[in-house]
């Protein structure tokens, strides 16, 4: 199996196409938290993020919140045996 370490085309890619990309990735992983994952769909809803296209740009990372090692901890606690 060959690993690409440099791809042409998103590494040459236009400023507003790598923005674009960047957005649409991190909807995709936006919708399958808030789909699947009890833990990050309170901590998303609780920032502002209900529906994966409320994340538009990315100056809306500066909304994510972000998760300490102890959250995971009490949660893994409270919600055995994955949290």
């Amino acid at each position: 199996m060959q690993v690409a370490f440099f791809d042409r085309a998103i590494e040459t890619a236009p400023r507003d196409a790598l923005t674009r990309q960047q957005v649409e990735r991190m909807q995709t992983q936006l919708r399958a938290l808030l789909a699947s994952n009890a833990f990050y769909q309170k901590k998303l809803r609780g920032a502002g993020f209900n529906d994966a296209r409320d994340f538009k740009s990315l100056a809306d990372l500066a909304r994510v919140p972000f998760t300490r090692k102890q959250e995971l901890v009490d949660d893994q606690a409270a919600h055995p045996p994955f949290g």
